[in-house]
């Protein structure tokens, strides 16, 4: 029942966007968010996404993005991420522009997978892809979907 459940949710955080609350526990795997971008828009706009890792004391891994359309692979671009013992709740780790930050462009998702060596534990992450234009912004945020 618990399986599908979680199917279920993962499932609807796929389809829409919007907010739900996430508790990290031992048992998480990785967090999937389903859509990010960086890519130039119309009219000088730019469509990009915002990253938000809350911290873990000494909790470590990877991010992970998977270009739209193609298959994920194990060498797709990553980065670590990591915090100290001494970290806070209030503590965090942003990109402005995750995946820019990689060095890449285009539309994809992201694997957030935590270091077994650092907890396994998932840390709450909040993302915001929306478009930047010359005139204001405007977009949506959610937190990631579990898997």
């Amino acid at each position: 029942m618990k399986t599908r459940i979680l199917s279920l949710l993962c499932a609807c955080v796929a389809v829409g966007s919007f907010a739900q609350s996430e508790v990290p526990t031992a048992s998480l795997k990785k967090a999937i968010v389903p859509l990010v971008g960086s890519t130039p828009g119309a009219h000088g706009a730019i469509f990009k996404t915002t990253l938000r890792i809350q911290a873990l004391p000494g909790g470590h891994g990877r991010i992970v993005f998977h270009p739209l359309g193609a298959i994920a692979r194990s060498d797709d671009p990553s980065i670590p991420y990591r915090f100290p013992e001494n970290a806070t709740v209030v503590d965090f780790l942003q990109y402005d522009d995750i995946v820019a930050a990689m060095g890449q462009s285009g539309l994809g998702t992201l694997d957030i997978i935590p270091d077994a060596y650092g907890g396994n534990i998932v840390p709450p992450v909040t993302t915001r892809i929306f478009n930047d234009t010359p005139g204001g912004t405007f977009g949506t945020r959610s937190r990631s979907s579990i898997r």
